[in-house]
């Protein structure tokens, strides 16, 4: 097979990593509707999603927050790692997504989850692993608890 003429996709991706003032993380749980991938269903996330073509990093994830969180106020960090992982999309091929993990810092606001996720909670990074992850984010927090790990040190 010509892998020249093999249909291809790909995507980028940020989540962001919000904290509070008590150093605690902030989560959100995948609901469990069809426009979400059922492997996905139950499982924990950060908020954000796909880079549109015609927006900057920075517009991104802010419409991100927008969408999933609502109109919150979070001091948007700088991108801090990057991992990539293949996404099942919906009855489609698989999509190779790489990921750009950003820090942020909650200040205010009211949550208001959209459809896409029925759950929210703060956790400490003692416990959040504790928590359902689909393997392809749960990386993203590995990588992020070692980040702050070497920042404690």
């Amino acid at each position: 097979m010509d892998i020249m003429k093999e249909p291809k996709t790909f995507r980028v991706a940020q989540k962001i990593f919000i904290t509070n003032e008590k150093n605690e993380l902030f989560v959100v749980r995948f609901a469990s509707i069809s426009s979400n991938e059922k492997t996905l269903w139950g499982k924990w996330d950060f908020p954000g999603g796909g880079v549109e073509i015609d927006e900057s990093l920075r517009e991104g994830i802010q419409r991100e927050i927008r969408e999933e969180i609502g109109n919150v106020e979070i001091e948007i960090g700088r991108p801090i790692l990057c991992w990539d992982f293949w996404m099942k999309s919906l009855g489609k091929e698989n999509v190779r997504t790489v990921a750009i993990g950003i820090t942020g810092k909650w200040k205010s606001g009211n949550i208001v989850l959209n459809e896409e996720h029925d759950a929210f909670r703060w956790i400490s990074t003692e416990k959040v692993l504790s928590l359902d992850w689909d393997s392809s984010h749960k990386r993203g927090l590995t990588q992020y608890l070692a980040y702050v790990k070497e920042r404690e040190i």
